[in-house]
């Protein structure tokens, strides 16, 4: 086994990208190998994208920690039999890989042990093997060696054959307990999954491979990885908030993420899965409301897979695409009929997520954060945040090049090599399920609601109605600007963010309702520079 902190192999020399222009947003990608081949090249081509990424990344004041890099990919199960040479075949029997963070001193982390391995046990699944994850610490900055846990991966295996997607739900239901038995213990899990593993930490920005052997080792292989190079915004970087996450890694801020959260606590009692069953009360509560947008984000999306939803299907609820006409009756009743039962996670936001066979990206309904992607014809697909990686490929091999749209996912399914577009999968789900019928039955539109009686007395005209408004708090700006056009043309709202009107709660004058409540924004200006800035390339 290579020392925890030994000499640095030779490291190719990777350019980086000329612009030195700081960007408030993080970068990501996601690289596959659409011929469904386990190999060290998509690894290398995640790699080299995260160098090109190290200016969209946010540096310490040291120098040298990283707000958080990392990548996801497929467990490289032939690496880890070089370490336990007796691993059984993955094909023959239900094995999965959890990688923990825990604290250094072994005597101080054997609680979180302890945890760990019981909640295994009470879930049906045997621990093989535990391994300290190599790395080396000296290519750390002084900030990223202050929270450094000691990294290590569990080997385990279900006690009976298991379906994959069962598999993955009873590893998400064992993850969850774990984290409620290890949240005293300074202990955190980084992934637990039957299908993909995931590195990451507060590391230089273009040194992920230095502090972590494993990534260079020629054993390590894989159909699809994810990369993220993290910009914090709204949370103080630490190790576990580094991406990727258990399932997706997020570029862009969760605008509504404190409705969304308050709305996810308030319908915990009333949930209910066929597939989570009587172990549902005990992943409550659903969200870690001290983690960030993107955390939360990821913990959502994990819920509605395990609950049986595709990935596609996931995505689709919690960032719905922007009605429109031209999508026709069925798949607007799709985004009705959802609309019913989740509220959209809204902001500028792109993804990318990978989930057993299944690997793909979405982005919000508004567009602001630019996803790219070129495909080659030797079988790779390459997805990025940036238009500089696109050279991973010489330009005779790209036969084909695009980018996503609003509202817009793009799937590919590594089993069969398939590339699913966004038409085929939107037009796919809206025929999954009789949605238009489910709505007539169950929802009651306003406009066929009988007309209340009229009140006695009612209508205040002439000179009493301004007179009426003012004493309830009604400003002229709000009935000229806000009301009339709404009621007159149909028009939304529109206001300017940096409102600066007094409080109302500090006010002497009578104030409406609604002006005690502020939306609350991620601190950090989200103009469309990016589809600007890339338009064209």
């Amino acid at each position: 086994m290579p020392s925890n902190d030994g000499d640095d192999p030779a490291r190719p020399e990777f350019p980086l990208l000329s612009g030195h222009a700081s960007k408030d947003a993080c970068g990501l990608g996601l690289i596959a190998d659409l011929q469904g081949r386990r190999n060290r090249r998509v690894l290398d081509m995640a790699l080299l994208s995260l160098d090109r990424l190290a200016h969209r990344g946010a540096v310490g004041a040291d120098g040298k920690t990283g707000d958080g890099t990392g990548v996801m990919t497929e467990i490289p199960w032939r690496l880890l039999r070089e370490y336990f040479p007796s691993l059984p075949d993955p094909a023959s029997r239900s094995l999965a890989l959890g990688t923990f963070f825990l604290p250094l001193d072994r005597a101080t982390a054997k609680p979180a042990f302890l945890s760990i391995e019981g909640e295994l046990r009470r879930s049906s699944l045997e621990l093989l093997h535990w391994r300290r994850v190599p790395v080396r610490s000296r290519v750390l900055g002084a900030l990223g060696r202050q929270g450094l846990p000691a990294i290590y991966q569990a080997i385990v295996a279900a006690t009976q054959p298991l379906s994959a997607e069962d598999l993955e739900r009873r590893l998400y239901l064992a993850r969850r307990r774990i984290e409620k038995a290890v949240r005293g213990q300074d202990g955190a899990v980084v992934s637990l999954s039957g299908s993909t593993t995931v590195y990451k930490g507060m590391v230089p920005r273009t040194a992920l491979a230095d502090f972590y052997p494993d990534l260079r080792h020629p054993l390590f292989e894989t159909r699809a990885a994810l990369f993220h190079q993290r910009f914090s915004t709204n949370t103080s970087p630490s190790w576990r908030l580094a991406q990727p996450f258990r399932l997706l890694a997020h570029n862009g801020e969760i605008n509504t993420l404190r409705g969304n959260a308050y709305w996810m606590r308030a319908r915990e009692s009333e949930l209910a899965s066929p597939e989570l069953g009587a172990d549902l009360p005990e992943i409550l509560p659903l969200l870690d409301e001290s983690a960030s947008d993107s955390a939360m984000l990821d913990q959502t999306f994990e819920l509605l897979l395990r609950a049986g939803r595709s990935p596609e299907h996931a995505l689709a609820m919690m960032i719905p695409e922007a009605p429109s006409a031209q999508h026709g009756e069925q798949r607007r009743a799709f985004f009705d009929f959802h609309a019913t039962l989740l509220e959209p996670w809204d902001g500028p936001a792109a993804l990318v997520f990978f989930d057993r066979d299944r690997a793909g990206a979405a982005l919000d309904r508004n567009g602001l954060r630019p996803l790219r992607f070129w495909r080659s014809s030797d079988g790779y697909l390459i997805l990025g945040s940036e238009t500089g990686i696109a050279d991973l490929l010489p330009g005779d091999r790209v036969v084909e090049r695009g980018r996503l749209g609003p509202g817009e996912q793009l799937v590919v399914e590594l089993d069969s090599g398939r590339l699913w577009r966004d038409l085929e999968l939107k037009n796919g789900l809206a025929l999954l399920r009789p949605w238009r019928r489910w709505l007539a039955e169950d929802v009651a539109e306003l406009d066929d609601l009988p007309e209340p009686p009229p009140a006695a007395g009612a209508g205040p005209a002439g000179p009493d109605l301004p007179r009426l408004q003012k004493a309830f708090g009604f400003s002229v700006e709000l009935v000229e600007r806000i009301l009339e056009p709404m009621l007159r043309d149909g028009k939304p709202p529109v206001g300017s963010m940096g409102n600066d009107a007094p409080l109302a709660v500090l006010s002497r004058q009578p104030q409406l309702p609604y002006s005690y409540f502020k939306q609350r924004f991620a601190q950090v200006t989200n103009p469309p520079i990016d589809p600007l800035r890339e338009r064209g390339a």
